[in-house]
């Protein structure tokens, strides 16, 4: 008996696992779907901006400048999608699923309904943006040269973004200035792998507080491709491929 109830335990926990780490769906989801790393909840990252990562490279750190990119260099999709996991439509409930596994041990099923908060669909209004021509090797003005200068004598790694994801978010009418208003933040960014290195920082010429050079560390390149990543559960229903893409009905659109 005790085996039976241990059994029907293990079956319950083990099916809750399942149920959170390939049924459900998040925000998180939506970047793996569009194959970004990296999920942010921060300031507008776009195609071509330079970012200081941590000394350790770990975190972001923030948007330094932008590289000299134009609107030719730049790809900027709109999107108005709705994303769902194609195995939450296609399973019961985990309350059968359950039932389904105490039946295998000849355990009796209950009636009694199980709910887990998730959601069944995520949608999303935003943008893709993304550098056009991976080999496109844009300049960088004086001053943002400077600036990526002061984040290396800082320790910091210099990444330049590759695409991004750019969420585009309702202001609720309490706090907006104008009906409609929206706020844009990056939830998912993947980068360059080779990082931005200036080796001779001494042949700059910066306006505002001298360069402290005796502080820089030498110039090594870093794998910029490194950063950020998933969290586990994401990361199986993304190489599973169980997010599936869809039009939202009525969709809002970006004012």
């Amino acid at each position: 008996m005790i085996k039976r109830i241990l059994t029907a335990a293990a079956l319950v926990v083990g099916g809750l696992l399942t149920y959170v780490y390939l049924f459900a769906i998040s925000p998180k989801d939506v970047v793996a779907y569009h194959e970004l790393a990296a999920p942010v909840n921060s300031e507008v990252f776009r195609a071509g901006d330079l970012v200081a990562i941590s000394p350790d490279g770990q975190n972001l750190e923030g948007r330094i400048c932008s590289m000299d990119v134009t609107t030719d260099d730049i790809d900027m999709v709109p999107l108005s999608k709705e994303y769902s996991n194609s195995l939450r439509d296609h399973v019961p409930d985990f309350t059968n699923l359950v039932n389904r596994g105490k039946g295998l041990v000849g355990i009796p099923g209950t009636d009694e309904e199980v709910t887990l908060a998730k959601a069944d669909r995520i949608p999303f209004v935003g943008h893709v943006s993304a550098v056009r021509d991976a080999s496109v090797n844009p300049m960088m003005s004086q001053d943002c040269a400077c600036a990526v200068a002061r984040s290396l004598i800082k320790r910091q790694k210099v990444c330049t973004v590759r695409r991004s994801l750019v969420e585009s978010v309702l202001v609720d009418a309490r706090y907006a200035d104008q009906d409609g208003q929206r706020n844009e933040r990056t939830i998912g960014v993947t980068f360059r792998a080779g990082s931005i290195v200036i080796p001779n920082l001494e042949l700059l010429t910066c306006e505002g507080p001298a360069l402290n050079l005796e502080a820089r560390a030498p110039a090594q390149e870093f794998d910029c491709s490194t950063v950020g990543g998933h969290q586990p559960d994401v990361f199986l229903r993304a190489k599973l491929g169980v997010i599936r893409e869809s039009e939202i009905e009525e969709a809002p659109t970006i004012q």
